[in-house]
């Protein structure tokens, strides 16, 4: 037998097809019986967004709709997720240069932070003024986001410093204006920068030692770890995608991740 999105179907020796289930949804044929009973998978995504807010002992889900998801928390565990109540119109910033973007962050009010490329360019780290402009680069040649897809960018409290990875994938803090960077020292292999301290001296660096993220505070001058939080699913069955955005003083976080479950039944009577 053979599957696609629309039922099962059966496929003779001399490569005819034929229809055997039809049916609105994706199908699975785990195991056909000596009998005939057919064990059928049906597939479903489940996204979750659990957050830890001010206010709450215990994380709570704040999804708003299927598939939503979430990757940034205020540093006061309050605001979480940002919607247009009114009109407008979308408009797209300017790139005369036809960057292809990838990670990107608020630096204020009104410039974006981005690591993205040209064609025929290695990435370098940019910053776009959103009324207006074209963007400015900040890093050398060959620098790119320190953090997985999703992530948000860590930059620093007083937006000028930002975590990123350097042409020979090290660690670097790359300073907004341009000027000379610094080595990360003291990282781990498999640690993820997820944000910088309230103070600034030291960086909020997460790991999973198995399902949940163990986050610890990283101080920058002399490297020692002190334990911050530890982020995991309420129910990590089925676990693929786990991204967590994290405020300064790791009291609050907002925690997006997805699920591949499957139901299983037992189909009597395919010919």
């Amino acid at each position: 037998m053979a599957i696609n999105p629309d039922g099962i179907f059966a496929v003779t020796r001399n490569g005819q097809l034929r229809s055997v289930m039809a049916g609105p949804s994706r199908y699975k044929v785990l195991d056909i019986a000596t009998d005939g009973r057919v064990l059928v998978g049906h597939d479903r995504d489940d996204r979750v967004i659990q957050a830890l807010l001010a206010g709450s002992e215990t994380p709570a889900d704040v999804w708003v709709r299927d598939a939503s998801a979430s990757t940034w928390v205020a540093d006061d565990g309050h605001p979480l997720l940002l919607h247009p109540t009114g009109p407008g119109e979308s408009r797209t910033l300017p790139d005369p240069e036809k960057i292809v973007f990838n990670n990107a962050g608020w630096l204020d009010a009104n410039h974006v932070i981005a690591f993205g490329q040209k064609v025929g360019e290695r990435s370098q780290g940019y910053i776009q003024d959103i009324t207006g402009g074209s963007p400015r680069r900040f890093t050398p040649e060959g620098a790119t986001a320190n953090v997985p897809t999703w992530w948000t960018l860590p930059i620093s409290p007083d937006g000028t410093r930002v975590v990123a990875r350097d042409a020979q994938d090290e660690p670097r803090i790359y300073t907004v204006d341009g000027g000379a960077s610094e080595p990360v020292t003291h990282l781990n292999p498999g640690d993820v920068v997820v944000q910088w301290s309230s103070d600034g001296r030291a960086l909020l660096v997460a790991h999973r030692d198995g399902l949940p993220w163990v986050v610890e505070r990283l101080d920058l001058a002399s490297g020692r770890r002190t334990p911050a939080v530890t982020i995991r699913a309420h129910d990590s069955a089925g676990l693929r995608l786990s991204v967590f955005a994290l405020s300064r003083d790791a009291k609050y976080y907002v925690h997006t991740y997805a699920r591949l479950l499957s139901d299983l039944y037992v189909v009597n009577g395919l010919k």
